[in-house]
């Protein structure tokens, strides 16, 4: 500080410097700095401004480490800023202009104003001096952010090219927001973006933050669902499918080090897995990544994965067209790359096979994406052309091809998973998310268990009609992000009423407005059993598999919602149906000519006929029925009333009397 006054700048600037390296904290740190902002004055009014430009950028260093006079220290750094770095002042105003803008589209044209002006001052000769760097790579995000899915691949390439110029910190929360952005635009350009090329530059072992690796689930009601990838599995997933789509063989390093950390930190996680298939793929261990890809399939069903699976298979092109018919099947964005390797192979072999409708549709489906997007064809195309026979109208129903197809894929893959019988229980009608909010019918199945799941009979290759009481062998695999998933299905030999618990009811009458039975079980509750009039006769006992459909989940107010399901019922034997009606103790409270009056120990009365007894009943009698309660409500008042209904009568046991 005595040299400083003194005037001796260049004698204090050794011995702060000195200072600083023997032991660097917030005092030698402050030290350094407001001498070095002397130096830097005196050169700005000397006129040496590279001398002064060089000066503060040594100041900008030693901020971070000055503790409580940081804010001081930038206060004034940004006054000698504006004077030794060209555009500063006109940047700063730039960002503070838009920052502060609360109108979204004045916003939005500030931004790209602003990047515009960076841009020429990237492209001018001077370039753009080291103390803009950060609050260039501001506006570079910025502008990513306020172009969002508009943008086009050419300001794609501007913005990176300037990015890609700069010294920023590293790691930080801006560049970490850059490859978020970058991802994003990836997802728009698809192939015309090389990601690993970016990757490569962006430079993960020095950027990447901790932050970058974890993964987050919801916590609150509406974000209750799967755990959302970390930045770092979204690169890695990216750049191993765009090796996978360029047949790389040579994988990059940093490719390995990004999944060894991933692994370290979830060493069962699926897409852990999933990467370590991939990686024995482009690595060329077929044997071990076939094996891999199986395990993968069991717990993680995506389309991409059953194409990479059919490059396995192609010792078996039978095999092989299946997979690839499974990946068509499940795809639902035709746009995606990797689809045009998979039409054309599956193309191919269905040629090899003499399907050539089939391989026509497949052909006309590449040109016409190939011309939405302006792509050229590949040289396969035509060579594959001239193989069909003139003449040959192409299929139009690739859709159902595609299902019938994927069959002995999903026969091969799944062969291990143990069959669950299950019977279909309902179908409803479904409205999908994606696409387009479709509606379909779903299969609503229930295993003895009471496991309930849902699918498409079309997708399962199922006929056309009524399947409700129909019993399928099912087989189903569980993600960990979502629902059970039916992957394969087909008719069982077994009998439904063997497997599922039956109940004995008997038939009170025939609704012909509902076009129903009316019938109350053993258990005394109602049903109502949808069939013609001529199916049975009231009197009739019938027993049927009873499953519940939940329509309204409960809640803390209100129990849950159930709609009684009533499955393959059949007419029995009145002997064999009365022995499942509960024993119900009575006395006999009076009589008379041909009737007898009794009441159970619940207090419920009921009249029969004399002649349903073994023996003559008197009044005060003890006497054993088999039957069930009537509950009927006054139309009129809203009374509830009850009755017992008497099937058959015995004398009380001896032990009871």
């Amino acid at each position: 500080m005595a040299l400083r006054q003194e005037g001796d700048l260049e004698s204090a600037v050794k011995l702060a410097r000195e200072d600083y390296k023997e032991s660097p904290n917030q005092w030698s740190s402050s030290a350094l700095f407001w001498v070095l902002k002397d130096v830097a004055t005196d050169a700005i009014e000397g006129g040496e401004i590279d001398t002064a430009a060089e000066v503060v950028s040594e100041m900008e260093t030693l901020i971070k480490g000055m503790g409580a006079t940081a804010p001081m220290a930038e206060e004034s750094l940004a006054s000698l800023r504006q004077s030794v770095v060209p555009h500063f002042g006109e940047l700063n105003g730039l960002l503070t202009g838009y920052q502060t803008e609360k109108n979204p589209y004045h916003r939005r044209d500030q931004v790209r104003q602003t990047f515009d002006k960076v841009l020429s001052w990237h492209n001018s000769k001077e370039g753009l001096h080291k103390a803009l760097h950060p609050r260039v790579a501001q506006v570079v995000s910025d502008f990513f952010e306020s172009r969002n899915k508009f943008i086009t691949i050419e300001e794609v390439r501007q913005a990176l090219r300037i990015y890609l110029s700069l010294e920023i910190e590293r790691p930080s929360a801006l560049n970490s927001r850059i490859l978020d952005q970058v991802l994003r635009v990836k997802s728009l350009f698809r192939e015309r973006l090389d990601f690993i090329d970016f990757l490569t530059k962006w430079d993960p072992a020095k950027s990447l933050r901790p932050e970058d690796w974890q993964r987050s689930s919801g916590k609150g009601r509406k974000d209750r669902g799967p755990e959302t990838p970390s930045l770092v599995d979204r690169a890695l997933t990216v750049a191993i499918e765009e090796l996978l789509d360029r047949r790389e063989t040579k994988v990059p390093e940093m490719i390995y080090e990004l999944f060894t950390g991933l692994e370290s930190l979830y060493p069962d996680d699926r897409l852990v897995k999933l990467t370590q298939a991939r990686l024995h793929l482009l690595e060329g261990e077929r044997a071990t990544a076939l094996d891999e890809y199986q395990r993968v399939l069991m717990i993680y069903s995506e389309p991409r994965i059953w194409g990479e699976l059919a490059s396995l298979l192609s010792d078996d092109p039978a095999l092989e067209a299946a997979a690839l018919a499974k990946a068509l099947k499940e795809e639902t964005d035709d746009y995606e790359p990797y689809l045009l390797t998979v039409r054309l192979h599956y193309a191919k072999l269905l040629i090899d096979r003499g399907d050539y409708d089939k391989a026509l549709r497949e052909l006309r489906i590449i040109a016409q994406i190939a011309g939405e997007r302006g792509r050229k064809l590949p040289q396969s195309y035509e060579k594959m052309l001239e193989m069909i026979p003139e003449g040959t109208v192409e299929d139009k129903e690739n859709k159902a091809h595609y299902i019938l197809d994927a069959r002995p894929a999903e026969a091969y893959v799944y062969r291990s998973l143990a069959a669950t019988p299950m019977i279909v229980m309902d179908v409803i009608a479904l409205r999908l998310k994606e696409p387009m909010r479709q509606v379909v019918p779903m299969l609503k199945l229930s295993s003895p268990e009471g496991r309930v799941l849902l699918t498409n009979p079309t997708e399962m290759g199922l006929p056309e009609g009524d399947l409700r009481g129909k019993l399928f062998d099912v087989k189903f695999i569980e993600p960990e992000d979502s629902h059970a998933i039916v992957v394969h299905m087909e008719p069982s030999e077994s009998d439904p009423r063997d497997l599922f618990p039956l109940r004995v009811a008997y038939i009170t009458g025939y609704s012909q407005g509902m076009h129903a039975f009316h019938l109350i079980d053993s258990e005394s509750k109602h049903h109502y059993l949808p069939g013609e009039e001529e199916d049975f006769m009231i009197g009739d006992f019938v027993n049927f598999i009873l499953l519940y459909d939940t329509i309204r989940k409960p809640t803390p107010k209100r129990p849950a919602q159930q709609r009684a399901l009533l499955l393959a019922p059949h007419r029995i034997d009145p002997e064999e149906a009365l022995t499942d009606f509960p024993l119900v103790p009575a006395r006999v409270i009076s009589t008379d000519e041909s009737r007898v009056t009794i009441e159970t120990d619940e207090g419920i009365t009921g009249t029969f006929s004399q002649s349903l007894a073994p023996i003559e009943l008197s009044e005060g009698d003890l006497c054993t029925l088999r039957g069930f309660v009537f509950r009927k409500r006054d139309r009129f008042t809203g009374e509830q009333r009850s009755y017992f209904v008497t099937l058959s009568v015995e004398p009380l046991p001896a032990d009871q009397l």
